[in-house]
């Protein structure tokens, strides 16, 4: 697909207002404000939670870049009525993302951080500090 029959994204000055143009005759041009943007995220992810193929099960560790966020905000509570763990991560692209885990997967989780938290500070390599 050449970039002329791609929409076209526009971040505005305000920063509050994104403009999609589609490339169609004549254009179309959708204008949308925050709240526009997090209700269009949902619905896409919504759908995409129900298209084939599938998100993979496994983690793909051979995965070559990821788009990590540093240090985001988080917050642990437990669920009232199974005792299970809600997990928030605060995503600043898509807002507070909520997990609901299994006593199993918290215990599991705690071991696997805390493991990696004893961990050594590394250095890149022929760095010296």
């Amino acid at each position: 697909m050449s970039n002329s029959s791609r929409p076209n994204w526009h971040f505005d000055k305000d920063q509050g207002t994104v403009t999609l143009t589609f490339p169609t005759a004549p254009p179309v041009a959708l204008v949308m404000k925050t709240h526009d943007v997090e209700e269009l995220i949902r619905h896409l992810g919504d759908f995409r939670g129900q298209m084939s193929p599938p998100v993979a099960l496994e983690y793909d560790l051979a995965a070559p870049t990821i788009q990590a966020i540093p240090g985001p905000a988080w917050y642990s509570f437990a669920e009232p009525m199974q005792g299970q763990s809600v997990f928030a991560v605060r995503d600043p692209r898509f807002g507070w993302l909520h997990y609901l885990m299994p006593k199993d997967h918290a215990k599991k989780l705690a071991v696997i951080l805390e493991a990696q938290s004893n961990l050594p500070d590394s250095s890149p390599p022929g760095k010296t500090n």
